[in-house]
């Protein structure tokens, strides 16, 4: 059992778990004390840590141990979350028993984000040094001393120049158990006296000292391994903090559960739950009648405040460390109470509360949407060479640069009261935060590592409304996909067609972010092995239809050599038209579908980009597709690229075409623009008074659209400069930084989140758009220009 000692008491793990949502702690000074030697072997280092990346670090024999995998040869840091450095106290300790080690080095992060940073985005502070990033203190016995560095600086260096450093001795032997204790005490009301010292056996062997601004001196704390190997793992077997300037918020206590995602439909509760990498959940004893499996219990409360289950133990599975739990004959017709409890578990693991809503019944459905949620922009050093004078980079660990944990949109989305929110893909990117192995067919821990970071991000979304997800490109380690099926790429890698991993990658990933979906239509699986989760539902007396389009679209390769273009395939062209006949069809109809079918893209002179990534192409079968939507008199909410429009589309069979809401990026890896030159305009330029991107126009593949509302990333002249593989993407000019652009704000305004308001007893829909509330430079906070847009349901079917 792990023990926590706080305020000289020894506590079991579990009571110091907190509810995390609803809840405002105020912190409190405290100490810590914590230790893994009774922990068992397992990646995930306990509910009070974060751990940068899971594959690099876990528990073994008792200690926390760093064996840096693929990608993982710079700072790893595994962060403290239930104390930190407060911005008022006078004095700090912070102690951590280590090794000595004959490669790389070991130490501590301190002071992480600066105060600038909530603790979910300071805790992803690793890999390199970066305006905002605190400081450290650290050891090798490889170079032989002790250092103090600012981590928090713009030198743009791997390995910042030491403020402080002491030589250690030199019979200090590999393997030899110190301590390394850094101690601050504040001076004036400016500066603090901060101390590093290595202990060996009650002697200190080595000391250095510096002075640090106060006003730097608050925010995370984290254990720090630097050039570790599988030769020369780096040990740690005790961190201990305390005094005034440490601040407690037990709260933030965090797992063995990392989440849930629910939805209702057909009679049928389906809960998703998402455990962290908790190690073997097989547990075989000598008499194997007493072996067990780690598994998973929903529970509902009752008027009386007891708990009592509503369903089986369901088996929690490896590698993805996930189980569904499905509720039958379930009576939305008021709302629950639940929580999942884990049985056969790491010892003390707290249960995970969230809430069911009544399904609403007065004809209002509020809908969210959410997608593209890249965790950070710059995210390696740069050249200082390139920059003019005056001029700086983005700074790394800053607000304008660490997105995740997105509170800037999950906060206001949650305030416009939805009522179901879709994440319709890219849930994460495969590079971001860090690199991947190309090679590797199944992933598996490092898409949990960054799998994990988004539920941690949308907790407080994923634990009030129902939540339904779709997977896209990025979330399958594709910077593009053309699925052709769902076969598996032989030639051409992502550009040749079928996925580049495996199909048992490819199901794992779709089976912790789409499972607990709606019942599939056709589940598959295709001949490679790989599942489908396509399906239509009704919620809210509103009818859904939830596409797969990557799946099945064609690639350039196969329709060059002839074959017929595919977009959606067969059998999902069948379940739209069976869905677009239905008599009984409600008032309102929606096709939520990863990416837009017409594509709304320019480049710097202002012409229409031929971009294959969008669903403009391949047009016979976009046409198809577009054709069953108005049909079905369905309204389309995408996501995907980049760029928030509303756009009015032409089918085949009516001019009067399909409506569709292209929600914003939630973190903007790859900017997209729409500012059309006056000859893309069809029938001439603009309208007077209305700016260049709205008109009707014909994309670069034929398709005919109209647009009533674009969200841009910035002022037309900046279209022409941008460019999204150059370092110059993130220098900022001397006023940007002055006016806080790069540090406090985004470079990037067009990105937020979609809300689609349905009220069918009025025969109204209105659109929505809303900036990132912690990004945008609209004050006072308000929607984009050109939002909301109202329209009436009964003009969204072609027929009226």
């Amino acid at each position: 059992m792990i023990q926590r000692t706080v305020n000289g008491y020894s506590i079991p793990v579990g009571v110091l778990l907190f509810l995390f949502f609803g809840w405002t702690v105020d912190a409190v000074a405290d100490s810590g004390d914590f230790d893994w030697q009774s922990a068992e072997d397992r990646h995930w280092p306990g509910p009070e840590f974060w751990a940068n990346r899971l594959q690099d670090w876990g528990i073994v024999d008792g200690q926390l141990q760093c064996e840096p995998q693929y990608g993982g040869n710079d700072w790893r840091t595994v962060h403290l979350l239930t104390h930190e450095l407060n911005d008022s106290g006078s004095q700090f300790t912070i102690e951590l028993q280590t090794e000595a080690t004959p490669e790389g080095r070991v130490g501590i992060l301190f002071a992480g984000g600066e105060g600038q940073l909530n603790y979910k985005q300071a805790s992803m502070i690793q890999g390199i040094p970066g305006l905002g990033g605190g400081f450290v203190v650290d050891m090798g016995i490889e170079e032989g001393n002790v250092c103090i560095r600012d981590f928090g600086s713009d030198a743009e260096v791997r390995i910042p120049k030491p403020l402080a450093s002491s030589a250690l001795p030199s019979t200090l032997a590999a393997g030899s158990k110190v301590e390394l204790k850094i101690t601050g005490e504040r001076i004036d009301a400016q500066t603090f006296r901060v101390k590093a010292s290595v202990v060996e056996d009650g002697e200190v062997i080595a000391k250095t000292g510096t002075r640090l601004p106060e006003e730097r001196l608050a925010g995370n704390i984290a254990v720090v391994s630097m050039q570790g190997s599988a030769r020369s793992p780096h040990r740690f077997r005790r961190l201990a903090v305390h005094g005034d300037r440490i601040a407690s918020h037990r709260e933030r206590a965090y797992g063995p559960i990392a989440g849930v995602l629910y939805s209702v439909a057909g009679g049928d509760l389906k809960v998703g739950v998402q455990c962290m990498s908790i190690g073997k959940t097989i547990h075989v004893e000598r008499d194997t009648k007493n072996s067990r499996r780690t598994g998973v219990r929903l529970e509902r409360q009752q008027p009386d405040g007891t708990w009592e289950p509503v369903s089986r133990v369901v088996g929690v599975s490896e590698p993805d460390y996930y189980a569904l739990i499905r509720v039958t004959d379930y009576d939305s017709s008021s709302p629950s109470s639940l929580r999942v409890v884990m049985v056969h578990g790491p010892e003390h693991a707290g249960a995970y509360r969230f809430d069911v809503p009544a399904e609403p019944d007065d004809g209002r459905l509020v809908v969210g949407g959410v997608s593209c949620t890249g965790d950070i922009g710059r995210k390696t050093l740069a050249n200082k060479k390139l920059l003019e004078p005056g001029e700086s980079f983005i700074g790394v660990w800053t607000p304008a640069n660490q997105w995740a944990p997105f509170d800037g949109i999950s906060e206001p989305l949650i305030e416009q009261e939805p009522d179901i929110v879709f994440f319709t893909g890219d849930q994460l990117y495969e590079w971001w935060p860090t690199p991947i192995d190309m090679t590797d067919a199944m992933p598996s821990e490092d898409y949990l590592y960054k799998w994990l970071i988004w539920h941690w991000s949308f907790q407080n979304v994923t634990s009030r409304v129902p939540c339904l997800l779709q997977t896209d490109d990025h979330d399958v380690w594709h910077p593009n996909l053309w699925g052709e099926g769902g076969r598996l790429m032989t030639e051409g890698w992502e550009k040749g067609g079928g996925y580049v991993k495996s199909a048992y990658f490819v199901n794992m990933v779709q089976r912790t972010m789409c499972g607990h979906n709606p019942d599939a239509y056709s589940p598959g699986p295709s001949d490679s092995g790989i599942t489908n989760y396509y399906c239509t539902f009704r919620y809210g007396g509103v009818d859904f239809a939830l596409l797969e389009d990557r799946k099945f679209k064609s690639s350039m390769p196969s329709v060059e050599a002839g074959a017929e273009p595919t977009m959606l395939g067969d059998a999902q062209l069948r379940m739209l038209s069976q869905w677009a006949a239905d008599e009984q069809a409600a008032a309102a109809r929606v096709i939520v579908s990863q990416t837009n079918y017409v594509t709304i893209n320019t480049i710097g002179n202002g012409k229409l980009l031929p971009d294959r990534d969008s669903n403009g192409w391949p047009k016979p079968a976009r046409d198809r597709a577009v054709d069953l939507f108005g049909k079905a008199g369905a309204f389309l909410f995408t996501g995907d690229q980049h760029l928030a429009s509303v756009t009015r589309m032409n089918t085949p069979s009516s001019k009067n075409g399909v409506y569709q809401f292209c929600q914003p990026a939630g973190g903007c890896i790859w900017w997209r623009w729409f500012y059309p030159n006056e000859n893309q305009h069809l029938g001439g330029g603009p309208k007077p008074g209305q700016p260049s991107y709205l008109g009707e126009f014909q994309d670069a593949f034929g398709n005919h659209f109209e647009t009533y509302a674009v969200a841009n990333p910035g002022p037309r002249e900046a279209m022409a400069s941008y460019k999204n593989t150059d370092i110059s993407r993130f220098i900022l000019t001397p006023e940007q930084r002055n006016a806080g652009i790069g540090t406090r704000y985004r470079i990037h305004q067009g990105e937020g989140f979609g809300i689609v308001r349905i009220d069918t007893k009025n025969d109204r829909m209105v659109l929505e758009c809303w900036p990132d509330r912690n990004a945008t430079m609209r004050h006072p906070y308000r929607q984009f220009d050109g939002w909301p847009i109202e329209l009436k349901l009964s003009d969204l079917s072609v027929n009226n």
